[in-house]
């Protein structure tokens, strides 16, 4: 069975028409990368959007003060600064922090008050608060490659964990795809900030037809991805969002699970970790031999963290890469514009496929916009 025409760009489609029946039923299989892949934005952030926006957390004003410096260093610049052109280091904005979440602790009903939340959003702290925490994970990735956003799951156990994911991407799925601009009050020891994010998500009927076409013709596919494993099984396996990926077939950053089924704030590498040059290794160490050693016969990915994957595997897997506009600065870059200038070679290694930006979904056009 071929692939449905949807909104490929009709080069691709006819490309991975082709590597499909070059591999089926031969035990192959596929690696997909999930964020800005598979869906359109970040599930990981709008995850942690929903998070704060509704203050689903578990955790006292002390332990959230240790969970938001883990592992950050807190003199350090963020590389990020205040309105007024201040430099802003962890150390600030977790001090802001740490007094707004235990405001907001001992007010809400849902953490140690008794305000409802629609009463607490109208409150300067709450988004003094939603501001400052976003400023904090993305510098702490910056800086640190520690993502706020897995650290904030700490606390809860699994099931209540991916109760909230199923909720987030729900609401997601449904909002509007926009850029929106927050700014926080002029106190505090960062001062007055601003934020611009990415709110909304879209799920892509291309990439669920092409893993349901894998299936029907015998190869496997494979999700590695550098956000929180158990939200990204939420959004692949649950059969509602019609992706229907084994659980167990999705690979991504883990954290220590005490005996209390607890999520902790520490990293579990007992598989390795899937970001950058991990992914290549978790293919090789996790996937590989499932398969006879074999590579995979589809890599996909949109970004840096995905090249390490590709570049081990470009001479043997097809490429798909999703064009985003990327900086020529970027180590992409260079299997993009190749994959653009073999564009109608029917043994191409790499194929690129565009979006629109404005809906989140595929365009048969040769260029996202």
């Amino acid at each position: 069975m071929n692939l449905d025409k949807l909104n490929w760009l009709p080069f691709n489609r006819e490309r991975l028409n082709k590597m499909i029946a070059e591999n089926a039923n031969q035990d192959n299989y596929a690696v997909l990368d999930w964020d800005y892949t598979c869906v359109f934005y970040d599930t990981q952030d709008s995850l942690f959007i929903y998070q704060t926006d509704n203050l689903l957390f578990k955790l006292t004003p002390a332990r959230f003060s240790k969970v938001i410096r883990h592992n950050i260093p807190q003199d350090k610049p963020l590389g990020l600064q205040n309105d007024l052109g201040k430099e802003l280091t962890a150390e600030l904005l977790s001090k802001d922090l740490d007094y707004l979440y235990e405001f907001l602790y001992h007010r809400f009903e849902g953490l140690g008050g008794n305000l409802p939340l629609s009463e607490i959003k109208n409150m300067p702290e709450f988004n003094d608060f939603r501001v400052k925490l976003f400023l904090l994970m993305c510098g702490g990735h910056r800086v640190a490659k520690v993502d706020i956003g897995q650290l904030v799951s700490t606390g809860f156990n699994l099931d209540e964990y991916n109760a909230i994911a199923e909720s987030s991407i729900d609401f997601a799925l449904k909002a509007k795809l926009d850029t929106a601009f927050l700014a926080s009050t002029d106190s505090g020891n960062a001062g007055k900030c601003s934020i611009r994010r990415q709110e909304g998500i879209r799920s892509q009927v291309e990439i669920q037809n092409l893993i349901k076409v894998f299936k029907e013709n015998g190869i496997e596919t494979y999700i590695c991805t550098a956000s929180q494993i158990d939200n990204i099984r939420v959004f692949a396996s649950l059969p509602k969002y019609g992706y229907n990926i084994k659980p167990e077939n999705v690979f991504g950053q883990r954290r220590v699970i005490d005996k209390n089924n607890i999520i902790t704030v520490e990293d579990d590498f007992s598989l390795g970790y899937t970001h950058g040059p991990g992914k290549a290794e978790t293919i090789k160490n996790c996937i590989m031999q499932k398969h006879k050693s074999k590579p995979p016969v589809l890599i996909a990915g949109d970004s840096d963290g995905d090249f390490y994957m590709m570049n081990e595997f470009k001479d043997s897997s097809l490429l798909l890469i999703f064009d985003k506009n990327q900086s020529e600065m970027t180590k992409i870059y260079q299997f993009i514009q190749k994959g653009i200038n073999t564009r109608e070679d029917m043994n191409t290694s790499i194929i690129v496929q565009s979006r629109d930006n404005t809906t989140g979904l595929f365009s048969k056009s040769d260029k996202t916009r």
